[in-house]
């Protein structure tokens, strides 16, 4: 069993190669070590293979022994001879190591999430299996860690700047439908399928979206002049609760992609997509009867059922996009309602 400040040397499942650093420069981070596989115990012994295991902190009380446990133990680990720190610098490799994030070995010893370690499986067939309610752990310090987790890893997703990338877009581009995607190759015997939005639903949203906030700061104008349109205040409440519901629900699931340094794709936008539909179908519902006066529900329903019978015969009328079609592209030439929409290449000159 490995404890607290032991001595180890960890081998590479496949390669056999033992985790190795030295005094050489990091291939991206130059203040730190490179850290690397090389080696073997039997042919190349080498004392830079050595690591002392440091305890961070026992997710379980279940261990009276303080052995290190899969899931359970979270630990660093510290270079014997080179006196630094095995840590994720955050940054990612060149091309040529597959963009794959860097690890090195931190002179400065930093104490961060970096530098913690766990391991997610252990087989050994001379122990018993463990309980799983000797793993279980706290839910909220969970969700906080896999939060964060999560960010750091989105945030390391870049764009390579040495490619073109055809899958990829940018936020400001999704509302609009700039740009569709297409989800395998383009030959013209090959059932090919492009991801797109519904143009009923994607723009008559965005347009939601926008006439929302702006309708509410017309209104709060002219409040503040003494030109009350809501007599009945719980009828200002509720409209306020459901802009902020849905309209608040769309922007939380699509303005933070403006600040993320990622790669972003058009599937991205599909969460805020659903916020934005139902915010217009309720500003439909909200509005329809403010214009045409009486018969309130009647006006608004017939507005819906044109709406719904729009975006029905644009699903219909874009159905080979999203069921796949066999057949040359340039066929569908009449649905490129775009000129940036990608569904055929354009002829090569002879």
């Amino acid at each position: 069993f490995v404890k607290d400040g032991d001595i180890v040397r960890l081998l590479h499942f496949k390669t056999k190669r033992n985790l190795h650093s030295h005094a050489v420069k990091g291939h991206v981070s130059k203040r730190d070590l490179e850290v690397s596989g090389y080696g073997t115990d039997e042919t190349y012994p080498d004392i830079n293979d050595h690591w002392r295991v440091e305890f961070v902190q026992e997710l379980t009380k279940n261990n009276p022994e303080h052995r290190l446990r899969a899931l359970a133990t979270r630990f660093r680990l510290h270079h014997v001879v080179q006196k630094c720190t095995l840590r994720a610098s955050g940054r990612s490799l060149p091309q040529w190591a597959w963009r794959q994030a860097e690890i090195v070995c931190d002179q400065r010893n930093r104490k961060d999430d970096n530098t913690i370690w766990n391991i997610e499986q252990n087989t050994n067939q001379l122990l018993p299996p463990a309980k799983a309610s000797e793993l279980k752990t706290s839910f909220f310090r969970d969700f906080m860690r896999l939060n964060s987790a999560m960010a750091r890893t989105n945030n390391a997703l870049t764009p390579d700047q040495d490619k073109l990338d055809l899958l990829t877009s940018a936020p400001y581009e999704w509302p609009i439908m700039r740009l569709g995607l297409r989800m395998c190759g383009w030959e013209d015997s090959k059932v090919k399928f492009w991801l797109t939005g519904n143009p009923v639903v994607w723009w008559f949203s965005s347009f939601a979206a926008v006439f929302g906030p702006l309708q509410i700061m017309y209104y709060l104008v002219r409040r503040q002049r003494g030109l009350n349109d809501f007599p009945h205040c719980s009828e200002w409440e509720k409209h306020l609760y459901v802009t902020g519901i849905l309209w608040g629900g769309w922007a939380l699931h699509y303005l933070p992609f403006f600040l993320m340094g990622r790669v972003t794709y058009l599937h991205h936008y599909f969460p805020a997509v659903y916020f934005a539909a139902m915010y217009s179908s309720y500003l439909v519902e909200w509005n329809v009867p403010r214009i045409a006066g009486a018969s309130i529900f009647k006006k608004a329903n017939v507005a819906l059922l044109i709406l719904g019978a729009a975006a029905l015969a644009n699903f219909l009328y874009f159905a080979p996009f999203t069921f796949g079609f066999d057949y040359p592209a340039m066929e569908l030439a009449d649905r490129k309602w775009l000129s940036t929409w990608n569904i055929y290449d354009a002829p090569k000159n002879a």
